[in-house]
């Protein structure tokens, strides 16, 4: 991240805090940043789930992404939902993404939300930043490396999917109901490893 300092400085990665424990009572929510190509030197599609506590620390849970066809995108979705159980699924809604906002919504019951792109990608992700600043985000041990690489060069990283993933699954909290989530059983462990997309 380069923002107020450098994220790209290894200094930056003091900011990051850990932990093995999932609190219970969180609310989740899960932001979708799609790609449409599916060559090697493409964008990813990339998802991730983000839990608030009622204290409103923020806990990353889960991070994945692939590049895929639009149908996989759906399933893609579908699974990493089922899994989590999020509040709200949050999908930017620009373009082509316009069609699996209705789709999903369509042929699923959750809480589908399309997050519209109101400002660029830093601005996007700056309230998480302050976030990090402040020791309020948390990253669940087991996440793919990948996205820790990707938060400490955005925004010079050649991939963003994965924070603009994170900055509409902030932004949809705004959309989430006020029930207290549960820790679903298959959810408290394989993080890194499950589920695979194909």
């Amino acid at each position: 991240m380069r923002f107020r300092g450098c994220w790209c400085d290894s200094n930056q990665k003091r900011l990051l805090r850990y932990d093995d424990h999932i609190p219970q009572g969180l609310d989740i929510s899960m932001g979708v940043d799609l790609a449409i190509s599916e060559k090697a030197t493409a964008d990813y599609t990339a998802a991730v789930v983000l839990g608030r506590s009622k204290e409103g620390i923020i806990y990353v849970l889960d991070v994945q992404r692939l590049r895929t066809s639009f149908s996989q995108q759906k399933d893609f979705i579908r699974q990493l939902a089922e899994k989590w159980k999020p509040g709200v699924v949050g999908i930017e809604d620009v373009a082509y993404q316009k069609a699996m906002v209705q789709e999903f919504s369509a042929a699923t019951t959750y809480n589908v939300r399309g997050v519209k792109p109101d400002r660029d990608k830093v601005a996007r992700f700056a309230p998480l930043e302050g976030r990090y600043e402040l020791g309020q985000v948390i990253h669940v041990r087991g996440l793919i490396p990948e996205f820790e690489n990707e938060l400490l060069a955005f925004p010079m990283a050649p991939h963003d999917d994965m924070i603009d993933a994170m900055s509409i699954a902030f932004k949809a909290f705004g959309s989430i109901s006020q029930i207290a989530w549960t820790v679903p059983s298959r959810a408290v462990t394989g993080r890194r490893g499950a589920p695979a997309y194909k």
